[in-house]
């Protein structure tokens, strides 16, 4: 199993290989806990998706008002169980933001393909879209492998 960051094509052949051709991805989140998995065919056939939705999680990909957007568009993940929380514990009602009208906003950007794969393509953090690039160059400056902060997915 994988969880906390998507594994890099290489990486997933060399586990798949070495270790178990058994490899399991799993898109989860502290708050909600697991949204998608990536079952071994899954990652062998479309290597890059995070999986397709676990059965009674709803997941949708929308655009700013909150409307799905189309196969393969891009927009912000959010997903919907009834026994997800509302809110934070903490009851800051700043930090409770990304839980909005039953749904819990991940802070992802990503796109479904036709056949109901997710694929992250960016993580958002609040209203800051970090590309590629900049995140490149921003662990070059703090001496750091991208690989080991998190992954970005141009996928869709």
């Amino acid at each position: 199993l994988t969880t906390s960051a998507v594994l890099t094509e290489a990486e997933r052949s060399r586990v798949m290989a070495e270790v178990s051709p058994a490899l399991y991805m799993l898109y989860a989140t502290n708050e909600v806990g697991l949204i998608a998995v990536a079952a071994p065919d899954d990652l062998r056939r479309v290597p890059e998706t995070v999986g397709r939705p676990v059965a009674a999680i709803r997941v949708e990909v929308v655009d700013d008002a909150g409307r799905p957007v189309p196969t393969a568009a891009v927009g912000e993940v959010r997903a919907s169980h009834p026994a997800y929380p509302e809110a934070y514990a903490s009851g800051d009602p700043g930090a409770s933001s990304r839980f909005a009208g039953g749904w819990f906003y991940p802070g992802d950007l990503g796109c479904f393909d036709a056949e109901g794969h997710l694929f992250l393509y960016v993580q958002r953090f609040g209203y800051a879209v970090l590309s590629k690039d900049v995140l490149h160059d921003l662990m070059e400056l703090m001496s750091c492998h991208l690989s080991y902060f998190f992954l970005i997915i141009p996928a869709c």
